[in-house]
């Protein structure tokens, strides 16, 4: 009955857990970052895809800098099923329910039924492991490991049973191929192991080496590799260095996982880490000397500013055991408010913090404490948490890096709250008195947030719209982009937040796309406030500036462009542009024909430049620009088509030329390939003008029916115009 009762309660698990996980992976897609992960996921991605194409050495010509289980993982997925954003995340939500399942498993073995229930039905809600699960790092399978780690653990401490221990040395080495700092509970359990095989050291040591063996079997073959293709001595990865100086240095906040000063993307910060290195050793360096160097620099540091180093390593330790859940790659809140409504409905839920970490935290650490009264069960729960918490504190801590933690410290609430309540059942009032004084204090605690965070505020939420409305922008979804665009605005102009300088420049280009070009200015305005070096938001200030007719500002913003990118072609055109059309012609002209023979393709500049002149009855100056950039560009088309229009309908009687017009409309129809409608058109004018009727009639006769096949209707209308007139045998035409 018992079995039947566990099975039962395995299955109810794993069957909630799975139903959540795989309506919020659908709710997920909503998500930009769905298609278009970032930052690590971006990373493991890239490696899936090398893996599964059979060009891992392409990607990774050198030692491993990450560790490569996950990785691989996902490139077998890729291999089986195709490169897929839905299916690794479909699988990994069953990853997650059988994490659940297993926690239930852990938790009968060690405090039983009751405890194991209520442990894995609040992990299967427990919103925190559900992104995760939704999400392509290597949380979902690391937690996965080491519930099952565990497992075997404790199977191994009551049995000490060789095999055992070396089967706990297999997946303690699987677990350190996918993340390599679970290797420092190695030396912990090898010690649990001499102890408890007191005072038969021998066997005690027959069974630490057959954990040993069992550790090395799956990291050996990564040592040889990185030694074979990198050349290097690296265990499994070396990115160990970099980050412990990332955790500790004078910059260091203990919670960001960057350098101050290192660019953003991954591929740029890491090249950054190694030229700092290797400026530092005047010479080029191999990944593990890289990171030898930053552990010296980080120890450097701890060394000569010991209390610094001590007070930030208590800062670490608070943020561990804070209920907020710090950012790393993306801002988890952000994602499930804003893509998955699902996340609201549970208990666990963010909106509801004194419902999630804010009661696991505190009754964690009672059950914790309660646990070591148990016996040799509760060694492994209590030396990983213990071991796990040194292992992230040592470096920095965020969200990710607690999350392996959290289907433990869950199941020790889950103790810690029976164990209360025992407690007050069997009217134990001292044992009560205490065990609440521990859930007080570690509730104080764990509702400290960390410095500079005001949730009241909350930068990270308005950056995280931001940054997902710039990718929603990049992806086309342009009212998606602009709803959360114009929310981060609105709320960074609240609570007077500095909005990155992309994020402006994004929703810029959106109201520029709609032609509310005013609003638009200010967007671009607020790019180059937010950072004033940048090419890019002058540009677009200076394009928004000329759409508005301003021509001597967006002059001045096309100069600015020129200072931050001298030689800039496109933008020289645009300032030619810029100043012809504020009456500058010389200059402008000089700056048009420059760009024009660097680049044919900005001739559409001095076209727009001698439309304006047009407009603003300045035929004069429109020729000079048309005839002489034809001299540079003789085969554009769009300078042919006005240069013909002028010489044969042009305002300006006096500077029409008939036969000037026959003879560009002769390369003009050979450059189209009499393909054009608008072409033909004007050729047919040129022709008309220069008393050739007959090929006039023909021209325009060609041009109506490719105007009506292209159902411009304008065109239409006008050739049908023109071709009466000439039919009608007409004088000279006076509009086309």
């Amino acid at each position: 009955m018992g079995r039947l009762a566990d099975g039962l309660i395995f299955a109810l698990i794993v069957a909630a857990a799975l139903a959540i996980r795989i309506a919020y992976v659908h709710q997920l897609q909503s998500s930009p970052f769905f298609s278009h992960p970032e930052l690590d996921a971006r990373y493991h991605v890239e490696w899936a895809k090398a893996f599964a194409e059979g060009r891992e050495r392409e990607f990774l010509p050198t030692a491993y800098f990450r560790a490569p289980l996950y990785p691989w993982f996902l490139g077998t997925v890729y291999s089986i099923f195709g490169v897929s954003d839905l299916v690794p995340r479909l699988i990994q939500s069953g990853i997650g329910a059988l994490t659940c399942g297993l926690l239930f498993i852990l938790g009968r073995m060690v405090f039983g039924r009751l405890v194991g229930a209520i442990a894995g039905f609040a992990a299967a809600t427990y919103w925190v492991l559900i992104y995760f699960d939704g999400e392509l790092l290597t949380e979902s399978l690391y937690c996965f490991q080491l519930v099952l780690l565990l497992i075997v653990l404790v199977l191994s401490g009551r049995r000490q049973s060789a095999w055992l221990w070396g089967l706990s040395g297999v997946l303690l080495g699987l677990a350190a191929i996918t993340r390599p700092n679970i290797l420092l509970l190695a030396p912990v359990v090898f010690g649990w192991i001499l102890l408890a095989s007191r005072p038969t050291w021998r066997r005690g040591l027959g069974r630490a080496a057959a954990l040993t063996v069992g550790c090395l079997l799956p990291i050996l073959p990564i040592t040889i590799r990185n030694y074979v293709v990198g050349h290097d001595f690296v265990l499994i990865a070396s990115q160990g260095g970099v980050n412990f100086y990332i955790g500790n240095n004078p910059q260091s906040d203990g919670m960001s996982a960057r350098i101050v000063g290192d660019p953003g993307e991954w591929d740029a910060a890491m090249k950054a880490q190694a030229e700092r290195a290797e400026r530092a050793a005047g010479r080029t360096l191999r990944p593990s000397e890289q990171s030898r160097w930053y552990t010296g620099e980080a120890w450097r540091w701890i060394t000569l500013q010991p209390a610094a180093a001590a007070a930030l390593l208590l800062r670490k330790l608070g943020y561990f055991w804070t209920f907020w859940e710090i950012p790393n790659d993306q801002y988890i809140p952000f994602i499930t408010r804003t893509f998955t409504p699902i996340v609201g409905w549970l208990p666990f839920s963010f909106t509801q913090p004194e419902l999630g970490f804010a009661i696991v935290g505190p009754l964690a650490a009672l059950g914790l404490l309660a646990s070591l009264r148990r016996g040799r069960d509760s060694v492994p729960l209590a030396a990983f948490v213990l071991v796990y918490m040194a292992s992230v504190v040592l470096f920095f801590v965020n969200s990710r890096f607690r999350a392996p933690t959290l289907p433990v410290l869950i199941l020790l609430a889950a103790f810690g709250a029976t164990w209360l309540v025992e407690q007050l059942i069997r009217m134990r009032w001292t044992s009560l008195a205490l065990g609440g004084f521990v859930v007080a204090a570690m509730g104080l605690v764990v509702s400290r947030l960390p410095a500079r965070v005001d949730l009241r505020i909350d930068h990270n939420m308005i950056q995280s719209q931001a940054g997902a409305g710039q990718t929603l922008f990049f992806l086309d979804r342009q009212q998606d982009a602009e709803r959360l665009l114009d929310a981060a605005a609105r709320r960074a102009d609240e609570h007077r937040v500095p909005l990155k300088s992309d994020a402006w420049v994004a929703l810029g280009l959106i109201r520029m796309k709609k032609a509310a070009y005013a609003e638009a200015q200010h967007c671009f305005e607020q790019a180059v406030r937010a950072k004033p070096d940048d090419a890019t938001a002058y540009q677009n200030l200076g394009v928004s500036l000329a759409a508005q007719n301003r021509m001597t500002a967006a002059a001045a913003a096309f100069e600015q462009v020129l200072r931050l990118r001298p030689g800039d072609v496109p933008t020289q055109a645009n300032l030619g542009n810029a100043l012809v059309q504020s009456g500058k012609v010389e200059e402008g002209l000089e700056l048009l024909l420059s760009a024009l023979r660097a680049d044919a393709k900005t001739a559409g500049s001095l076209v727009a430049a001698s439309e304006a002149c047009i407009r603003q009855g300045r035929q004069a100056d429109a020729l000079r620009l048309l005839e002489a950039g034809i001299e540079k560009a003789p085969n554009n088309l769009g300078m042919l088509t006005q240069l013909i229009q002028l010489y044969t309908i042009g305002s300006d009687v006096s500077r029409r030329d008939p036969a000037k017009a026959r003879q560009l409309a002769e390369r003009a129809l050979k450059v189209s390939g009499r393909k054009d409608a608008l072409i033909l058109q004007v050729s047919a004018l040129a022709y008309w003008t220069a008393g050739e009727s007959d090929e006039a009639r023909k021209l325009a006769e060609q041009g109506l029916k490719l105007a009506r096949q292209q159902k411009d209707r304008k065109l239409v209308t006008q050739l049908q115009a023109l071709l009466a007139r000439i039919e009608a045998a007409a004088p000279e035409p006076n509009q086309p």
